[in-house]
């Protein structure tokens, strides 16, 4: 842990997901899609994630994101330089339904 917080100090590392977890309140019950997710980026390098169907890849991002169905939430941490992700969940979901309308707004003025 405290190689991780010298190098966020150092702006070295840009993002750190520590212990992600990730679960949806179904009819069924609780289900837990995503456990104990652990990885860092560094500034300059890249990150490639692969998976089977099924296996997590999408809901881990979206909620890192602050994306995730209105029935899912996520534990752990998620953190780009020096902030906390999980306080700009609403900003996030914000951008995405701008996104959205743009461009749809796009596709039938130019169809």
């Amino acid at each position: 842990m405290q190689s991780t917080q010298k190098n966020i100090k150092n702006n070295n590392l840009l993002i750190n997901i520590n212990k992600l977890n990730v679960f949806f309140n179904t009819p069924e019950g609780l289900s837990h899609v995503v456990k104990d997710v652990n990885f860092n980026v560094k500034k300059g390098t890249c990150l490639g994630v692969v998976g089977e169907s099924g296996s997590g890849k999408t809901q881990t991002f979206f909620s890192i994101t602050g994306l995730l169905a209105k029935n899912g939430y996520a534990e752990g941490e998620a953190n780009f330089k020096d902030y906390n992700l999980s306080k700009f969940s609403p900003y996030f979901r914000c951008i995405r339904q701008t996104y959205l309308i743009l461009n749809w707004t796009y596709f039938i003025w130019n169809n």
